[in-house]
């Protein structure tokens, strides 16, 4: 039982932080995002160097997501602490606090003091995600033109998940076990997202053919932090948005 609560930790926690999360008041998110690094040069030219070192954008009301220095591990940044997931050999790759020291080679984040929050009323297929986040900013009164973060607490369905492993697969899809990536899915699942939608930045700050890049910690008892490559939203999670 020990064990458990242990591996239950990081979950148990973000969830903690996310739902204390400052609703809409005094304070607001000044419209920007920062990133090191694009997903052109990480996965094509295979520019793994660190870029960025987490310490430096370790700070509350810092979200984010990317990949760290080498490919190794996926990384999420929630409140300004950093999660990161790394492949091991056949292990499982658990979640874990990320060293401030060490360096993602790409990263985007927002720093928001406030968000407003949007219950999901029903379920959202992942094919329908990317219309739903859109359709929720532009009720809140965001500018859903520019990229804008956002959050999700609570259950997330029919999610496909994968954690780098040093080689894109995409790029080196002949690469060898050695650096073959990790990957699970999941049919319905407690946990956290964080995420970024944009239109018009593909090879930028999303991966071709999507207007979200988003990463979960998910898995009740083993969480594990990967790249959401699809999910959908569950009737019952509340979608996070900043407060403008």
């Amino acid at each position: 039982m020990r064990t458990a609560r242990l591996r239950l930790a990081p979950l148990a926690a973000c969830l903690v932080v996310l739902a204390a999360l400052p609703a809409c008041g005094a304070g607001r998110w000044d419209g920007s995002t920062r990133h090191w690094g694009t997903v052109r040069e990480v996965m094509r030219f295979e520019r793994h160097e660190g870029r960025v070192r987490l310490r430096e954008v370790m700070r509350q009301d810092v979200h984010g997501v990317g990949a760290m220095a080498g490919l190794e591990g996926e990384l999420l940044v929630v409140d300004g602490v950093a999660w990161v997931s790394r492949v091991s050999g056949d292990a499982r790759p658990d979640a874990e606090r990320a060293d401030p020291e060490s360096e993602a080679t790409f990263l985007v984040v927002a720093e928001v003091p406030r968000w407003i929050e949007v219950p999901v009323e029903r379920d959202v297929p992942p094919d329908g995600l990317e219309q739903f986040v859109r359709e929720s900013a532009k009720a809140a009164g965001l500018d859903w033109s520019r990229p804008f973060p956002f959050v999700v607490r609570g259950p997330v369905r029919a999610a496909e998940v994968h954690v780098l492993h040093g080689k894109c697969p995409v790029a080196h899809p002949d690469a060898g076990p050695e650096h073959a990536p990790f990957r699970a899915s999941f049919g319905l699942s407690s946990g956290l997202v964080v995420g970024f939608y944009a239109e018009g930045a593909e090879a930028v700050l999303m991966h071709h053919g999507s207007r979200v890049h988003a990463h979960g910690l998910l898995g009740e008892e083993r969480p594990v932090v990967g790249h959401l490559d699809a999910f959908g939203l569950a009737r019952g999670a509340v979608l996070s948005l900043p407060a403008r």
